[in-house]
């Protein structure tokens, strides 16, 4: 019996030491195992965030990429819609300005015409109420008489519109000098023989720089 129990207890020395060394191997192996769990974790968690990153910006420079070409298509088909529009309205937009220059020339033709009878009356009346000896008054005279006849030119021009400027846009202030130095010698001839037809040409002269101004101010 003392043989079998000493027996014993050298087995239980043996099988404790190596049941605990058995212990502290598992929970190693546990740790190392939970540990390199976690780190495949957050590993796979750091590659799917890059890739959907990347999945992101690809998509965005993609989206962004059709963008542009849609922008592209659609600008390069107004383009050539503008265009076809443009020659579409051409002939219309010619016929509304030359219609509008006729009706132009038509009235400022009509407004110089009753400004040649004005001056002719001017003339005859500084003639017949004026001292015309005094030339300094008498131009003075003639000078406010056609500075009038100009500023209700202005007034009555100032109606109407053309290339977007009211119309006195195209008048000059110099026909009022022109004017006084073709009526002034008029007040001193006393024949009237050439009067109606000098102030015509002054008037006609005025007329044409008028028309040219439409066409090129």
């Amino acid at each position: 019996m003392p043989n079998f129990e000493s027996k014993k207890k050298g087995m239980d020395n043996f099988i404790e030491p190596t049941t605990k060394m058995a212990e502290s191997a598992l929970n190693t192996a546990e740790s190392i195992s939970n540990y390199g769990a976690m780190v495949v974790i957050t590993a796979f968690a750091i590659i799917l965030c890059t890739v959907m990153i990347i999945y992101f910006f690809v998509s965005h420079r993609r989206m962004t990429r059709n963008m542009e070409e849609q922008n592209k298509r659609n600008n390069e088909a107004l383009s050539v819609t503008l265009k076809e529009l443009k020659d579409y309205l051409a002939p219309v937009s010619e016929n509304a300005r030359l219609s509008t220059l006729t009706a132009l020339y038509a009235i400022a033709e009509n407004n110089f015409k009753l400004s040649i009878e004005n001056v002719i009356k001017i003339i005859e009346q500084i003639q017949t109420e004026n001292n015309i000896s005094n030339e300094k008054a008498t131009r003075a005279k003639l000078f406010r008489f056609i500075n009038n006849i100009h500023n209700e030119r202005i007034l009555y021009f100032k109606n109407f519109s053309y290339k977007g400027h009211t119309v006195d846009y195209y008048m000059d202030r110099k026909w009022i000098d022109q004017m006084i130095e073709v009526a002034f010698p008029e007040i001193y001839d006393k024949s009237k023989a050439r009067t109606r037809t000098n102030i015509k040409q002054a008037y006609d002269s005025i007329f044409i720089e008028f028309k040219q101004n439409l066409l090129t101010k």
